[in-house]
């Protein structure tokens, strides 16, 4: 006949069990039956039908008036739900804080929108910041680009960057892409170069939505610097 101990914690909860075959010492610990064969002998893995804990550490069975009792589910997820969150990565920390400081360097201009563009991905994604504010500056990528805000503004989801909203974004365009033909409704940024009526302009202003060569457009604004 083999004797099946068990020690409780100040709460009640079943923290260990096992048989007198492997206890020289009892004391500190509770009996709570005895037979013969493995579920005694051997009472650490196969006297209770689940294991002493669950996957995160939590105790399953307690000690009521000398009988084990499975706890309730209700217990064990308070327990689970009482478990303190890890501490965070410190890579992650690091990382973090690199992507805050290197978009509030772009916002400034202390980081250049050429190499704002070469590291787009620091940037959120339009999408996932829809109904948040967005500030005068600051870069966020749609689609295959990255656009500048140009107006503080609610983002809406019908209001993506586009022609539509050339008010609102300015698309930054590629290094060394070349000009492109100028798109009525796009909003251009200084510095960018378009084709247009036969020639190639400079924009001389940010959010630059004006007609190259139009009337009434100041030679600040579109500058033709070649033909095309």
């Amino acid at each position: 006949m083999y004797k099946v101990y068990v020690k409780t914690d100040e709460t009640g909860r079943i923290v260990s069990i096992n048989s007198d075959a492997f206890l020289p010492d009892t004391d500190g610990w509770t009996q709570i039956d005895e037979g013969e064969g493995d579920k005694f002998h051997h009472a650490q893995g196969n006297y209770l039908p689940k294991s002493i804990m669950t996957d995160q550490g939590i105790y399953q069975y307690k000690l009521v008036n000398g009988k084990v009792t499975e706890r309730t589910a209700e217990e064990i997820q308070a327990e689970i739900d009482a478990i303190p969150p890890p501490p965070p990565d410190p890579l992650q920390v690091t990382q973090k804080a690199a992507t805050v400081m290197f978009r509030a360097l772009a916002q400034t201009d202390v980081i250049k929108p050429a190499d704002a563009l070469e590291n787009r991905q620091m940037f959120d994604d339009w999408s996932v910041r829809i109904g948040t504010t967005a500030t005068i500056g600051e870069y966020l990528r749609y689609e295959d680009g990255l656009y500048r805000v140009q107006q503080e503004h609610t983002i809406q989801a019908h209001q993506p960057p586009s022609v539509h909203t050339a008010a609102l974004y300015t698309r930054v365009q590629e290094p060394g892409s070349g000009p492109e033909p100028w798109v009525q409704g796009q909003s251009y940024a200084k510095g960018v170069e378009v084709i247009h009526n036969g020639g190639v302009w400079l924009s001389g202003v940010d959010n630059n939505v004006w007609e190259p060569g139009a009337a009434g457009v100041f030679y600040n604004i579109w500058k033709r610097v070649r033909d095309a």
